[in-house]
């Protein structure tokens, strides 16, 4: 699969859930080449999933970030998107438990429903087994997309 056939994927998940008002997106795979993140100094715009950018930048539609992974990794990522999310949900928000459980994506739902929405207007991107079934407990649509390497 090539990297524009991500963004068709994308694209045409959104068009499936046509009433999405909400976007949740993973961080790691999602969003950034894990490997590539953790493991070298490069800028974290150099290794951006440039198909998660170009759902964020062309839908306008507010997101947030669900991570299992430290703030300071996905502020490192924040910086180079394209607008700021609403929020992230990360370990140090001191969930006591992490994906395959729901409590991630049930924080974030918490914050999206005092927003007014529900969580059938939310559609989750992510790209791992643990994640999605994280999602999924909590209730949300999900999209699950191949892991990013770049």
């Amino acid at each position: 699969m090539g990297v524009g056939d991500k963004r068709v994927i994308f694209m045409v998940s959104l068009t499936f859930y046509e009433g999405a008002k909400f976007l949740l997106f993973d961080h790691d795979g999602t969003l950034v080449d894990t490997d590539r993140f953790y493991q070298s100094n490069a800028p974290a715009s150099e290794i951006l999933n440039p198909e998660t950018v170009g759902v964020i930048a062309e839908t306008h539609l507010p997101f947030a970030i669900v991570a299992g992974t430290y703030r300071k990794h996905v502020e490192r990522t924040i910086q180079v998107l394209p607008r700021m999310p609403l929020f992230c949900v990360c370990l140090e928000d001191s969930y006591p438990k992490t994906k395959p459980d729901p409590e991630p994506y049930l924080m974030a739902l918490k914050k999206i429903e005092e927003m007014g929405l529900k969580a059938g207007d939310v559609v989750v991107f992510e790209d791992s087994e643990i994640g999605e079934a994280s999602a999924k407990g909590a209730g949300l649509h999900v999209v699950r997309v191949k892991s990013f390497v770049k």
